[in-house]
């Protein structure tokens, strides 16, 4: 997994509003373009639904609905990630 400390400080970043430092972290913890099986190894759920918040907030919609649709596939069990994709 991840180190849970990297999705942490992305996540204080976040919420402390900054944004810039926050996507430049939460870009290195959440790579949809790995396979499902490495990517869902490798990645935090709960990244995936703070980054697609965070690419909303950017104004970069249609790359937040696609994050969420590729969390979607990682991990489809989990239901945090399909109530943020609906």
């Amino acid at each position: 997994k991840t180190n849970k400390a990297y999705y942490y400080y992305a996540y204080s970043l976040y919420k402390t509003g900054q944004y810039d430092k926050a996507g430049k972290i939460f870009k290195k913890i959440v790579n949809p373009s790995n396979p499902v099986g490495v990517e869902k190894e490798k990645s935090n759920p709960l990244a995936y639904n703070y980054y697609s918040e965070y690419l909303e907030k950017q104004g970069n919609v249609k790359e937040a609905i696609d994050i969420m649709i590729r969390a979607n596939e990682i991990c489809p069990e989990n239901k945090d990630i399909t109530i943020n994709t609906i």
